[in-house]
């Protein structure tokens, strides 16, 4: 009975927190991943420096790595994730790239960033990323309307707007990972199929919820 009671009430509520307002929860996402850009140019400065290559796999691999693992622990469809942070590396090599050609043409800026620290950073950034991720999408999908808003808020040097529109696009795209039939079943609850669909779609149920189901 408390099962289907919890059901119920989730059932009543998918289509009022959709439409819950979290335009300050993205503005701190797109913020975010704003900080993480802006970083770029000092890792361009230091692999100039150093005579070291845009381009290190192992280390990209590294990142995402670790950030599906996170994305997993944030309850965020992990394949999706990893989309956008290749996204986000490719655009990062193309700052570097465009900063290390202005560097050709003029003398090294007296600037000696660590590395390691500049990583240390970025770790924490992409972690940040993921959680606000599921944040924002608890409320609500990042959609067209939000273009404007992240257009105006990743403001980094040597970022151009066909760069930003691909990094865009693949945010959009980041949804809580889906609850599957399987998990629901073992709520002992039955399901219609037109429920399942919602519940399994919506990015409104975490899976704290179904772990309540589970438990209850």
């Amino acid at each position: 009975m408390v099962r289907m009671l919890l059901l119920i009430c989730l059932w009543m509520h998918i289509v009022p927190l959709a439409v819950a307002d979290n335009t300050s929860e993205k503005d701190q996402l797109f913020a975010l991943i704003e900080k993480r850009l802006s970083l770029m140019p000092a890792v361009g400065l230091y692999k100039a420096r150093h005579h070291k290559a845009i381009e290190d796999i192992p280390q990209e691999t590294r990142v995402l790595t670790l950030t599906v693992s996170k994305a997993v622990a944030a309850g965020l469809d992990p394949a999706l994730v990893r989309e956008f942070f290749v996204a986000q590396i490719t655009i990062a090599k193309v700052i570097q790239y465009r900063y290390r050609a202005i560097l050709l043409l003029n003398p090294l800026p007296d600037q000696h960033a660590d590395l390691s620290l500049i990583r240390q950073q970025l770790t924490q950034l992409s972690d940040a990323i993921v959680d606000q991720m599921a944040v924002v999408l608890k409320k609500g999908a990042i959609t067209d309307s939000d273009w404007a808003t992240f257009n105006q808020s990743v403001q980094v040097p040597y970022l151009e707007e066909p760069g930003k529109r691909q990094l865009f696009k693949s945010l959009k795209k980041v949804r809580l990972k889906k609850i599957s039939n399987h998990q629901l079943s073992r709520t002992g609850v039955y399901v219609s199929p037109r429920m399942a669909y919602l519940l399994t779609d919506s990015t409104q149920l975490s899976y704290a919820f179904v772990k309540h189901l589970q438990s209850s």
